[in-house]
């Protein structure tokens, strides 16, 4: 048994009570306090455990479930973390209203099988998508998550970097949040002597990297390192320890799995650039953001 798997199976038999409904005899931060004290936000937290109990019930498949454990838990944590110290005025609607809509995340159901959350549906996908190639040490989810503010509100957000191995070819997506939008970042490695080199870059969205190529933009670019000393400078060795195999919070579109398919199947990928006609003008699409199961 695997490192990963025994993990996961610990994980799902301790289901750790961080992640559940607020103890209210034990309630310590001034967050846990509020909620305790209001009987509409007392309300809401325990549909939330209510509705987190009930997807755990939902499998007995342990890598699923250590996912959704660590979801939780990341959840609790952005809670705890961006919510915290609100405006006295403000944070009883916020907070109310990121209790329900992570209660609505967690009870939906899958459009293909209504019988089955979708969280398990979304995580039975990936996992599919990801046993069509090799796999290695390099694949895997890094994954942050926060409250991005909306307006008036606070939005939880899932950004990070989905990584597939398929042989010495190493394909990344990298979602990143600043100034008020996502750039997406798109990756072509191939491993040697142990390492990720990387082949070539280019951004959807803005960024510091060429704007990628597409039937909207074809004036894109890949930004292509100079060999050997670029290449070296950029190789990336496998982590200390196994990445997550499943994050459905950072949940890939049909259009990314495309390209992530011929990005890990075609080794003459990615193609020259190409000669954009006279006076086509770069353009760009924001990609959608990553993370969301009920992107369904």
């Amino acid at each position: 048994m695997t490192r990963l798997l025994v993990a996961a199976v610990a994980a799902s038999l301790l289901a750790p009570s961080a992640a559940r409904a607020i103890d209210c005899r034990r309630a310590a931060s001034p967050l846990e306090r509020m909620i305790c004290a209001d009987a509409a936000l007392r309300k809401a937290d325990a549909a939330l455990g209510s509705a987190y109990a009930g997807l755990l019930h939902g499998t007995d498949d342990a890598e699923i479930r250590a996912m959704l454990i660590a979801s939780q838990k990341r959840w609790v944590a952005a809670r705890d973390t961006w919510l915290g110290d609100l405006d006295a005025a403000d944070a009883r609607t916020i907070v109310l209203g990121a209790i329900r809509a992570r209660t609505e995340d967690l009870s939906g159901r899958a459009k293909s099988d209504p019988a089955r959350p979708h969280w398990i549906a979304a995580a039975l996908r990936q996992r599919a998508f990801a046993a069509r190639f090799t796999g290695g040490p390099f694949a895997g989810f890094d994954t942050a998550c926060y409250f991005l503010p909306v307006g008036q509100d606070r939005v939880y957000g899932c950004f990070g970097s989905r990584r597939f191995q398929n042989g010495d070819r190493v394909c990344t997506l990298s979602d990143d949040w600043a100034s008020g939008h996502t750039t997406e970042t798109r990756t072509v490695g191939r491993v040697v002597d142990g390492a990720v080199r990387t082949v070539a870059t280019c951004t959807i969205g803005g960024g510091d990297d060429a704007e990628c190529p597409g039937p909207e933009n074809p004036a894109g670019r890949w930004t292509r390192p100079a060999a050997p000393a670029a290449a070296t400078a950029s190789a990336t060795t496998a982590p200390a320890g196994p990445r997550a195999v499943l994050d459905v919070e950072l949940a890939s579109d049909a259009e990314a799995e495309t390209w992530l398919s011929t990005c890990l199947t075609d080794p003459a990928y990615p193609p020259p650039d190409p000669v954009p006609a006279a006076g086509t003008e770069p353009g760009s699409r924001p990609p959608a953001r990553a993370g969301d199961p009920n992107g369904k």
